[in-house]
């Protein structure tokens, strides 16, 4: 977890199908481990903060390590009492050096880094929130059993009642998951089909995503890799006009993203930063995919 200078007044570790193995390991440090009643990601966090005893909950994912003067930095930041929590953000160190894993690290970076004050966003691998703000506000939806977009639906409930989030910069932390690039696309695919449920979901009831961590010039990719799936349907029709088109716009979507590709040709190097470009239009075609398949399943009946 950390060797935090800052020591908490209690931990919690929700017991969510863990195998002996971990029940074993978690039994050899000072912390409360209780078994979720029900199954999945949502309801065990509500399980741990519902027993909870502090005035301030802070929610640490296990795959998390945080620096050793977070837990300081949340403290000072909630003497704010217009404060109603923070989020911590991803630190440029990640130990796992594969192309794909140092890339969703620095997106995770980049994104929230660009963030201001009240971002209406809740991002669990580290966050902080005042108890009497998540008993209100009515915790996380418990139809999300598998990680999903559950802390994005939690934040738009934060934002309509007005709950003043911020970005904690000074509370670093490693998220220490590793990805492949099998697992980086099946996320971005699977959240984009969540979060368009979301989105469908919630209109109606002016439950809407008020702000997102992802850049508008990432949107406009989305939308530019939406035309370049509809003129490949051309390409036998109109073989040059077609491959024209879809070539204009993959170097659209490239000089659109150029300050991402920027930042990771100052924060690695050039070569990543080329690998990436040429990764980055297959990532946004998951994600488009996602978009639709999301938008199908939910005509089809499927909510969450």
């Amino acid at each position: 977890m950390s060797t935090s200078k800052y020591q908490p007044r209690e931990i919690i570790l929700v017991d969510d199908a863990m195998d002996e193995t971990s029940r074993h390991i978690a039994s050899e440090f000072p912390v409360n481990v209780v078994k979720n009643p029900s199954t999945g990601v949502a309801s065990a966090r509500n399980h741990g903060a519902n027993i909870a005893e502090g005035s301030v909950l802070l929610f640490i994912d296990t795959d998390v390590i945080i620096t050793s003067d977070a837990l300081k930095y949340v403290h000072e930041a909630l003497k704010d009492k217009e404060l109603g929590g923070i989020v911590g953000v991803q630190s440029v160190f990640i130990r796992y050096r594969n192309f794909f894993s140092v890339y969703k690290n620095h997106w995770m970076r980049y994104t929230y880094k660009r963030l201001k004050k009240n971002i209406h966003l809740f991002y669990t691998s580290f966050a902080a929130i005042r108890k009497e703000h998540f008993t209100v506000s009515g915790g996380f939806d418990e139809n999300y059993r598998l990680p999903s977009v559950e802390d994005t639906a939690f934040g738009a409930v934060l934002g309509e009642r007005n709950i003043r989030i911020d970005p904690l910069f000074m509370a670093e932390f490693e998220h220490a998951k590793a990805y492949s690039l099998k697992s980086i696309l099946k996320t971005d695919f699977n959240r984009s089909i969540a979060l368009v449920r979301y989105v469908l979901r919630t209109w109606r009831s002016h439950q809407t995503i008020s702000k997102t961590s992802v850049p508008k010039r990432f949107m406009v990719s989305s939308a530019l890799m939406g035309l370049i799936g509809l003129s490949l349907l051309a390409v036998p029709l109109f073989p040059v006009v077609s491959s024209a088109f879809i070539g204009i716009n993959l170097l659209v979507i490239l000089m659109v993203n150029g300050s991402w590709i920027h930042y990771l040709a100052k924060n690695e190097s050039v070569c990543f930063s080329v690998k990436a470009a040429i990764f980055l239009p297959l990532d946004i075609l998951f994600v488009v995919a996602g978009m639709f398949t999301g938008f199908l399943t939910y005509c089809s009946g499927k909510r969450y």
